[in-house]
């Protein structure tokens, strides 16, 4: 008879394992809409069961311990997580697939299987790694997000896509050439310039030249590009013929009215006349029709009203 127990999460699980009586780990997601990777615990044969930090954002689906210390994990995505104590630290480790893990089965403590989407199968333990990555990591700077890996040795390595996942879809950003065959650490980074706003995902897809293919570890970015003030910057050429830019900032979604005028107060130009999201924008602004003269631009959003000079010198 199957007796039912409390999980203490209304998430959805997908497997577990028991290395004795007592000492126990499920997996799964967390509730909908999140979903992240869900871990629970138990040390008394399941009469508790308390979360841990899954330390990934993907839910997860198989797991296997071979002692009450030492686990693996897998999921979405590919991610798989390694613990050597029960479960208090996640670390992420190079699954070299963006395939769904949907089994995993460790034999000892350093040697494994892994089963997924599309007929794979993965083992851990003897194959020597090619390319020895030993960090990846982001930092936000103002416009852009910087990514930065290491590697301490390198074989046959063509080089690295930079992907970044959009709406659930990992796209390519750019490509930076490997070293080769190196046997010394070398240095790596990649710039975003244009990130989205928001948190966002990335990893390497680390290549070599044969054509085979070996993923990293997803980094999370924050980018929140929403501004704290209300602003009109000067456009940007001034003196300008005859086209210029026009950037503003609107901390709150809001209607935006943005205009040009002659110096005697006649509306020539209507730039933005409509609901805005809050965020940066710049605006093109053509004067091909125009003559040559002093205009002033005007905006006004949630009762915030500027207005500057420029020039249109032909």
């Amino acid at each position: 008879t199957w007796n039912p127990q409390t999980s203490g999460t209304n998430g959805s699980l997908y497997g577990v394992s028991f290395t004795d009586a007592n000492n126990g780990t499920a997996v799964g997601s967390t509730p909908y809409p999140v979903q992240n990777g869900l871990v629970l615990h138990t040390t008394d044969g399941g009469t508790t069961w308390i979360q841990q930090n899954s330390n990934t954002i993907f839910f997860l689906n198989g797991v296997s311990f071979v002692d009450a210390n030492n686990g693996t994990v897998g999921g979405l995505n590919g991610v798989i997580l390694h613990t050597t104590d029960g479960g208090n630290n996640w670390i992420p480790q190079e699954s070299n697939t963006g395939n769904m893990v949907r089994g995993i089965c460790l034999t000892d403590t350093g040697t494994g299987y892994a089963v997924g989407d599309n007929g794979m199968i993965m083992k851990i333990g003897e194959t020597p790694i090619p390319v020895e990555l030993v960090s990846f990591t982001s930092k936000v700077n103002e416009k852009d997000v910087v990514l930065s890996w290491r590697t301490a040795t390198e074989t046959n390595n063509y080089g690295f896509n930079v992907e970044r996942m959009i709406d659930g879809n990992w796209g390519t950003l750019g490509f930076i050439s490997g070293a080769g065959n190196s046997t010394s650490p070398r240095t790596y980074s990649f710039k975003d310039t244009k990130p989205l706003n928001g948190r966002s995902y990335y990893r390497l897809k680390q290549i070599d030249f044969d054509g085979t293919i070996k993923y990293s570890k997803i980094v999370e970015v924050n980018y929140n590009t929403t501004p704290i003030n209300y602003d009109l910057s000067q456009n940007y050429p001034n003196p300008f013929n005859p086209t210029t830019k026009i950037k503003y900032s609107i901390p709150s979604d809001g209607f935006v009215s943005l205009n040009v005028y002659n110096v005697i107060g006649q509306k020539v130009a209507e730039l933005v006349n409509r609901e805005v999201k809050a965020g940066t924008y710049e605006v093109n602004f053509d004067a091909t029709k125009l003559s040559s003269g002093v205009y002033y631009y005007k905006i006004e959003m949630n009762g915030f009203v500027s207005a500057k000079k420029m020039i249109l010198l032909r």
